[in-house]
């Protein structure tokens, strides 16, 4: 789980070791307004969830790697109604060198990809992954990491990043109807560094 890293963790270590099999653990608190609740009448709910996520695929594309990634902690937002828990999805996370970037293409291909981030980060940057929108990604610093933290009107969203681990904990709250989602990491296992999917 979230621990205080050292001043080295926070200057050399790997802020987010992507590789293929890599696997985070997370507990999470899911709160949402449930209409179906208090006999129709609708009322917030909540419940604790065990999560996965884990690295599936790692292949070089161009002049990136693309890590195919099921179970991003951003999954419990979605709708899940009727289901014990959310269905994980597959995004693809791509880097160059120290260069995070979300692709937006099924193949995990560059074309069009969004930025995320650059390491190493600062206290109080501001990254704006797209120049045609206004919202960015601000940076603070704690003694667990850093919080990479994006606003806009109607919700909120955060990543810990710990420097070794990868994503500590990611909150996420709706600004309206009640949903909120808070995880935690429980445990990491490794991924085989620099291995790529068959």
């Amino acid at each position: 789980g979230p621990r205080k890293p050292s001043p080295e963790d926070l200057i050399g270590a790997d802020p987010l070791p992507l590789a293929l099999g890599a696997t985070w653990s997370y507990t999470a608190k899911v709160s949402r307004f449930d209409p179906e609740a208090d006999g129709g009448k609708g009322a917030d709910v909540s419940k604790e969830i065990s999560w996965t996520t884990s690295v599936v695929e790692a292949r070089p594309i161009q002049n990136v790697v693309s890590f195919k990634v099921k179970g991003w902690p951003s999954d419990l937002v979605g709708d899940f109604q009727g289901a014990s828990v959310p269905t994980p999805t597959e995004k693809s996370i791509l880097r160059q060198g120290d260069t995070f970037l979300w692709s937006r293409q099924p193949d995990g291909s560059v074309d069009g990809a969004m930025g995320w981030f650059t390491w190493p980060l600062m206290d109080g940057q501001q990254i704006c992954p797209d120049p045609q929108v206004v919202y960015c990604w601000q940076v603070t610093t704690s003694d667990l990491g850093y919080l990479l933290t994006y606003r806009t009107g109607p919700d909120e969203e955060s990543y810990l990043i710990q420097p070794g681990t990868g994503v500590a904990e990611y909150h996420y709250i709706h600004h309206g109807t009640t949903l909120e989602v808070h995880a935690t990491l429980t445990g990491y296992t490794e991924g085989k560094a620099g291995a790529m999917s068959t």
